[in-house]
């Protein structure tokens, strides 16, 4: 399954037509390497943003998403999950965690602790 930056960089490429071994060239690394970054397996190298950026013509939405998408795979944690609706709750937790009492955090954690039988 791809990550957010794997849809962002395989969007990059449909754009120009060209195929992920193509795009590994461009930017100095194994096609398997940029498959392994796409699906969350390996963590984007720390220059990956200006390779990119360097190599293509990108807006600046897509620059700018492709910078969070980044950022989320670099800084982030693996949600491993085949419910979109699983993934998209952790995410938003992740997200709002430090937003959240103690009180609503400790009920949280007890109501996951328990299978959700809460």
């Amino acid at each position: 399954m791809l990550t957010g930056l794997g849809e962002v960089l395989r969007e990059i490429r449909r754009n120009d037509f060209e195929l992920l071994l193509h795009m590994a060239d461009k930017l100095k690394v194994s096609s398997a390497f940029l498959s392994a970054v796409e699906h969350g397996k390996k963590k984007p190298p720390s220059d990956l943003l200006e390779k990119i950026c360097s190599n293509y013509v990108l807006s600046k939405p897509t620059i700018r998403k492709l910078s969070q998408e980044i950022d989320r795979a670099t800084n982030g944690i693996v949600i491993k999950s085949t419910k979109p609706l699983a993934r998209e709750t952790a995410a938003v937790f992740a997200r709002k965690a430090d937003t959240v009492s103690e009180e609503s955090l400790l009920k949280i954690k007890k109501l996951l602790e328990d299978g959700g039988k809460g």
